[in-house]
């Protein structure tokens, strides 16, 4: 197993709904529910989280973008 994103995380300072979906289509993602708006941010999940396979971690992409990242536990 290796990492992998489990979700995207727009600032909404920074992105619409609209220009968050074209970013995520652009960078071929594929999320697996429909967006999720927070008060704050748009959140799109790729993957399901798996607690009892994977730690989780978050990772600053670039302004207004953040990654959760998937990783294996050893």
């Amino acid at each position: 197993m290796s990492s992998q994103i489990q979700s995207l995380i727009f600032d909404k300072t920074y992105y619409s709904k609209m220009s968050s979906g074209r970013w995520i289509r652009s960078h071929n993602f594929k999320p697996i529910k429909k967006v999720h708006e927070t008060k704050t941010s748009w959140r799109y999940r790729l993957i399901e989280p798996d607690y009892n396979n994977f730690d989780y971690r978050i990772k600053i992409l670039t302004s207004g973008i953040k990654a959760i990242i998937a990783i294996p536990k050893i």
